[in-house]
């Protein structure tokens, strides 16, 4: 959709919501997905040190019993999560700035001078701290 007929639906082009929703998805696919990794290695290794597989060898053919696997390491995913619920709080305020600043069937500048001052801000510090 063309950002004029946007603006004439009082709405922009763009909704950073359903980022975040698709990041939060991935991550806990993540998390699951190593979690389950290391249930099923901690499974698969109990049998290996028991010898189950040993038990239930066919003596007529030759098998080579696969090694016990390393562990699955813990991971931290806090910083994730942390950097996840600071996108969430900066979504929100950038929604309500775009809810705030659209009038009958136009966007108000002050957001666009807000975000670019922010920007300018950012650099002069970085620069002047250099």
């Amino acid at each position: 959709m063309p950002f004029y007929e946007c603006q004439m639906q009082n709405e922009l082009p763009f909704d950073f919501t359903y980022l975040v929703k698709t990041i939060d998805s991935y991550s806990l696919d993540l998390m699951n997905l190593v979690q389950s990794r290391r249930e099923s290695t901690d499974l698969e290794n109990r049998i290996i040190s028991s010898g189950g597989y040993a038990i239930g060898e066919d003596p007529t053919k030759k098998y080579v019993i696969s090694p016990v696997k390393p562990d699955v390491p813990y991971l931290d995913f806090s910083p994730l999560q942390n950097a996840l619920h600071q996108l969430e709080i900066s979504v929100e305020r950038v929604n309500t700035l775009i809810k705030n600043n659209i009038t009958a069937n136009s966007v108000s500048v002050t957001l666009t001078d807000h975000l670019q001052g922010r920007t300018t801000v950012a650099y002069r510090k970085r620069a002047s701290s250099s």
